[in-house]
């Protein structure tokens, strides 16, 4: 019997927040908050294909999901808990935290977990804010809640919407404890001539050039830890954008999807995608 040879690729943390396609920020000015009930949700159709897509490059990934979701699409978050991926909350209604009030920020954070385990009867340990709007209040949210990591820090200070965190630290290249044993599992940051830029969403894999998004990613994989986050909507070409929204806009939204799946499987045989549980993991017990 020829032995099977080890997966050399390093691990590499792959998540997805889960939303609609209006929810996304850059639909606000087309598609009001209280029009969402009204809009046609391609969620179901874009999580199962999502779901086979991971199968077939035999990935697993944690998907932090809106408490919301739980109204309406209920057994679409089943569907992803059933394949064997982690769900974490993605708060409950995609608000940035930092606009929150005190009582309000509470509810975000702590309604959201308790809806989602409810819904689907999974433990939810995880939770990423709204466009990364991170706070130290909702640090302190989180440790009531009995959240085991959060995953909202972007380390790049010039950005204007990324949160900040004053009494904790924020950093890019690893996992590190925080305070009663919550953790915080970053967003992956690379440098470019020596200028921090972001290195980790679907947008920078849509609009960089892959190859250079590919090199640095990997770089940054092989040094010990990296992480790339999408949205389910990053992958479905077919989504009903408004006509009024600008060309620049439109770009912005969904340049690039038709190519996110082939960069994906890419990525892939140079590391190897799972769930931020399992990446934890081996840090914690280092």
């Amino acid at each position: 019997m020829t032995p099977v040879k080890p997966d050399s690729r390093p691990k590499v943390a792959l998540s997805f927040d889960v939303e609609e396609w209006f929810h996304a920020s850059v639909m606000e000015k087309y598609v009001p908050r209280a029009s969402w009930h009204k809009q046609p949700s391609r969620l179901a159709e874009q999580v199962d294909n999502l779901l086979e897509f991971l199968e077939a490059i035999d990935a697993k990934a944690t998907f932090f999901c809106l408490g919301i979701l739980t109204e309406r699409h209920t057994q679409v978050l089943r569907t992803i808990a059933d394949a064997g991926h982690e769900l974490g909350s993605h708060g409950m209604s995609h608000k940035n935290l930092y606009d929150l009030s005190h009582e309000d920020l509470r509810r975000e954070i702590v309604d959201s977990k308790r809806a989602l385990e409810d819904a689907i009867g999974v433990a939810i340990e995880g939770y990423r804010a709204a466009n990364f709007s991170i706070t130290d209040v909702a640090m302190d949210h989180m440790m009531e809640a009995n959240y085991r990591y959060d995953s909202s820090v972007y380390a790049v200070e010039w950005h204007p919407n990324y949160g900040r965190l004053m009494k904790y630290p924020m950093r890019s290249d690893q996992p590190y404890s925080l305070v009663n044993g919550l953790w915080e599992v970053p967003l992956t940051v690379n440098k470019v001539l020596g200028f921090k830029m972001p290195w980790s969403g679907g947008a920078y894999l849509r609009h960089f050039p892959f190859g250079q998004f590919k090199s640095g990613f990997v770089r940054q994989a092989k040094k010990g830890y990296a992480q790339i986050y999408l949205h389910p909507w990053e992958l479905d070409p077919y989504q009903p954008l408004p006509g009024s929204m600008s060309n620049l806009d439109r770009r912005r939204h969904s340049g690039g999807i038709d190519k996110v799946a082939s960069r994906l499987e890419s990525l892939n045989k140079s590391v190897a995608f799972c769930t931020i549980d399992k990446v934890l993991s081996s840090f914690r017990t280092s």
